[in-house]
């Protein structure tokens, strides 16, 4: 596709579709802040009082639901909107349930954004290019829980540090991921190539902002829901 293109030239198609793209990232903020708000109201203060148990199970399931919440709202919002979908949102939220929650809560994830790719305007296509998103989306959930048996998360005591952590490994895990892509699928480096290049512009107006964001929260959340404990 981009054959008779100077390196300059695949810069510029890939800033100038993420800068045309940007009201869907948008979105995706907005609804992330509006149900994170919405979230932490029910779970955290009205909910709280009337829950019998008062432990660190019942904080896990709050951030489960919100990771779930988020990977189904931003799934609707691409199939309804973009039916292209050129931003695959679901996996930073399936790579944040591999480092936030446990392996089986992820695993629950990753199947719910397999049962999302299943579907593309509407119509099920089992090709290979269902194949490599479900291998991509497998591999990033893979990395997610990897990072999680490193880093030994603890959003009490978490830093910015652990925060670029987790943010520059989900880059890696999505390296990797185009990396094994083209081994099985292509003998054109040329696609790789072109798939870095995609991800290495919208990492940093995409998954850099929502990674730490919703740890960041999450952490807020965490203190949050200690203090009511000891109330």
């Amino acid at each position: 596709m981009f054959a008779d293109y100077s390196l300059w030239g695949v810069v510029l198609y890939y800033a100038n579709l993420i800068f045309f793209n940007m009201p869907f990232i948008f979105m995706h903020f907005a609804v992330f802040i509006i149900l994170w708000s919405v979230g932490r109201y029910v779970f955290l203060d009205d909910f709280f009082s009337f829950y019998p148990s008062r432990n660190v199970k019942f904080f896990d399931t709050y951030v489960f639901i919100l990771v779930v919440l988020m990977l189904l709202i931003s799934s609707f919002v691409s199939i309804s909107f973009y039916k292209d979908r050129i931003f695959f949102v679901r996996n930073d939220f399936i790579f944040l349930a591999g480092v936030l929650l446990t392996p089986v809560r992820t695993f629950f994830v990753l199947l719910l954004g397999f049962v999302f790719s299943l579907s593309k305007a509407g119509d099920v296509q089992l090709d290979i290019a269902l194949f490599q998103k479900l291998l991509d989306m497998l591999i990033i959930g893979l990395g997610g829980i990897l990072v999680r048996r490193v880093l030994n998360v603890d959003l009490k005591n978490m830093g910015w540090e652990d925060f670029w952590f987790i943010a520059v490994n989900k880059l890696l895990a999505s390296i990797c991921s185009a990396g094994v892509f083209v081994i099985l699928f292509s003998d054109s480096w040329n696609i790789i190539f072109h798939v870095l290049v995609f991800r290495l512009f919208s990492w940093p107006v995409l998954s850099l902002p929502l990674l730490v964001g919703f740890v960041y929260c999450m952490r807020l959340d965490f203190w949050k829901y200690q203090r009511l404990m000891l109330v």
